[in-house]
């Protein structure tokens, strides 16, 4: 009786255990995006970034939509991401380039107090304009993001390489518009 009763303990603790997934919160607010030179540092443009509301934001694992959801009137999006899978993370709104993220969470652990681990980034969204070479960008990858354990792992140099490239690229054409 008593090995019954430990193997339905654990049969239950075990399944409370897979219940568990350890997640990662991949959230911040989505902004209009405002041209900087390609360091980042003195803005091309002068102008306020702003929140944008109505953002769809979709995350997809192995080509299949996961979830879906909207950014709200701050700007502010969230989704919750389960360890064990690879997500990419798409942005997009008519009238502007679209922004994806790919996030690897394969080996994704609960931090020490057991709660999600936290993934902030802010994303800007610049306007659409005719390009073929920018609407090609904005459909792959402009960061991707690696979890091992608890530690997040962004490839920055990746990164700053799309940043300069889209600023090269769009600088001409947005000043352009202008005028």
């Amino acid at each position: 009786m008593k090995k019954i009763i430990t193997l339905l303990w654990l049969a239950v603790l075990t399944s409370g255990l897979q219940a568990q997934k350890a997640q990662m919160l991949f959230y911040g607010v989505i902004e209009e995006g405002v041209l900087m030179d390609p360091s980042g540092d003195v803005a091309v443009k002068p102008g306020k970034s702003r929140p944008i509301k109505d953002v769809k934001v979709l995350v997809y694992a192995a080509g299949e939509l996961v979830s879906s959801n909207v950014s709200k009137e701050t700007g502010f999006y969230g989704v919750l991401l389960k360890s064990g899978g690879n997500y990419d993370v798409i942005f997009e709104k008519d009238g502007y380039f679209s922004r994806k993220y790919e996030l690897n969470c394969k080996n994704l652990e609960h931090p020490a107090d057991g709660s999600a681990l936290k993934c902030p980034l802010d994303i800007d969204l610049f306007k659409a304009v005719e390009h073929a070479e920018l609407k090609e960008m904005s459909k792959k990858p402009y960061g991707i993001c690696s979890v091992n354990r608890y530690e997040i792992q962004w490839n920055k140099e990746a990164m700053r390489k799309n940043k300069v490239k889209f600023y090269e690229l769009a600088q001409p054409l947005y000043l352009q518009n202008e005028k």
